[in-house]
């Protein structure tokens, strides 16, 4: 395999190699490409951004259906876009509007810049998102869930939170979750938060799902929803043609936040 390979070959190549590997690095795959570290890099950046692997330092790891990072290496990932995220989806809601929106760095942010909004009734089962609303200029109408309480993501969850989600009935639900993908459907790395999730869908009119790019073209865990109803999605970029393409044939509207 040399630098005239076509990308397409090497990149399937890099995930057989990685597929045997708990890790490998830029240096030995470009030995075993027989291709430049540059090169690599360009293949890892690709196949990181298709949610194939996990870039790391000096190289790159499987991706990971079980696992996630801690909540606060997560709201410092790819903050930027998630902010993006937040702010052009805090836009499409108004005066009056209710809305339960689930625990995730997304969801917290898309909250800062929902606070500068006024009118709103909110429930959640984020201490986080319920402190952010609550407070000054805002002021929302918030309802904090109770439950079994997850230090790590400050968040409620269990059949305890599942069963007040079931009295209430809002306008919007706002969801983020781990994974998208076209055949899969959006899922996430615990089966405790996607139980919230999947109730917490039954009690809105409309879903808006918030997710950077970097969770298209993966898979995780536990399966939140399919495309059984329509669904808004809120990203920073496009993901791949051939992805819009089978989203959109499932009733999914994608937004890119500009």
């Amino acid at each position: 395999m040399t630098e005239s390979t076509l990308p397409e070959e090497r990149r399937r190549r890099i995930l057989e190699l990685l597929g045997k590997s708990r890790q490998l690095g830029v240096a030995e795959l470009g030995a075993l490409l027989g291709v430049s570290q540059e090169t690599v890099r360009r293949d890892l950046r690709r196949l990181d951004e298709e949610g194939l692997l996990r870039r790391v330092h000096g190289g790159a790891v499987p991706v990971q259906t079980t696992v996630e990072n801690p909540f606060r290496e997560r709201l410092a990932s790819m903050r930027a876009e998630k902010e993006r995220i937040g702010r052009y989806a805090a836009g499409l809601f108004g005066p009056s509007d209710s809305l339960m929106i689930d625990t995730g760095s997304t969801t917290l942010l898309f909250a800062e810049a929902l606070s500068a909004r006024q009118g709103l009734s909110v429930v959640t089962n984020s201490v986080d998102i319920a402190r952010v609303l609550a407070r000054e200029p805002g002021r929302h109408e918030v309802v904090l869930l109770g439950g079994d309480f997850d230090c790590d993501t400050g968040s409620a969850l269990g059949a305890f939170t599942i069963e007040q989600i079931g009295r209430f009935a809002v306008d919007h639900v706002v969801l983020t979750i781990g994974a998208v993908h076209a055949e899969g459907g959006f899922m996430d790395f615990r089966l405790d938060e996607a139980l919230v999730a999947r109730a917490m869908l039954k009690r809105g009119a409309q879903v808006t799902i918030l997710a950077d790019r970097g969770k298209f073209d993966r898979s995780a865990f536990a399966r939140v929803c399919g495309f059984e109803r329509p669904i808004r999605l809120i990203t920073d970029a496009a993901p791949r043609p051939e992805t819009a393409r089978a989203l959109a044939r499932r009733g999914v509207e994608i937004l890119i936040a500009d």
